[in-house]
């Protein structure tokens, strides 16, 4: 993998580790012996750059390759890159890896208001633990209600009125425009 940590659970990221709940210790998903009782080559900080399906080998971006009998591929997700102006201004996080939690439960010490952008599982998972932690937050889903793609009206509405009666303020079938700041991020432009 292309990260420099073992395997971790990836569900407390959106959730326990950012409210304090979870500490780095609880995400461990086996022990260090686990991997060498088990026979496990764990090569960390190496991203798998190509495979050779005839050749049965796998390219790593060291240079070095793997040869294999059985290739299971376990890329996982990628958050989706935001296409807006000032995309790119520090203080726009997204939320994937255990570096990215990290830096946004830290980030989120100095933020008296937060706006997530999209009111999917994780944008509602992440607005809940941040303003369980004391933030302002903000949720802009582009849909008409929350988690259209995945629930039917009468549960979308469930969810939307659990969070404001949390204090999260939620703006629907609202898009954003640009992201503006001079060197962080200090305002999101709504169309």
């Amino acid at each position: 993998g292309d990260e420099p940590h073992a395997p971790y659970h990836r569900p407390p990221l959106s959730k326990g580790l950012l409210t304090g709940a979870t500490t780095l210790q609880q995400l461990v998903l086996r022990s260090p012996d686990f991997f060498a009782d088990n026979a496990i080559d764990l090569r960390l900080g190496v991203r798998a750059q190509a495979i050779d399906t005839a050749a049965r080998t796998v390219a790593l971006a060291d240079g070095s390759s793997l040869e294999y009998q059985c290739l299971m591929l376990a890329t996982g997700a990628r958050p989706r890159a935001l296409p807006l102006p000032g995309a790119n201004l520090r203080g726009v996080l997204q939320l994937r890896t255990l570096d990215d939690a990290l830096t946004l439960a830290e980030a989120r010490k100095a933020a008296a208001h937060v706006v997530v952008i999209g009111g999917g599982f994780i944008g509602l998972e992440v607005a809940a633990a941040l303003r369980t932690s004391g933030a302002d937050v903000t949720v802009v889903e582009s849909q008409r209600r929350l988690l259209a793609r995945t629930f039917l009206p009468a549960m979308s509405g469930y969810v939307e009125r659990f969070h404001r009666a949390r204090g999260v303020q939620i703006l629907l079938d609202r898009g954003v425009r640009a992201l503006h700041g001079s060197g962080g991020v200090e305002a999101v432009e709504l169309d």
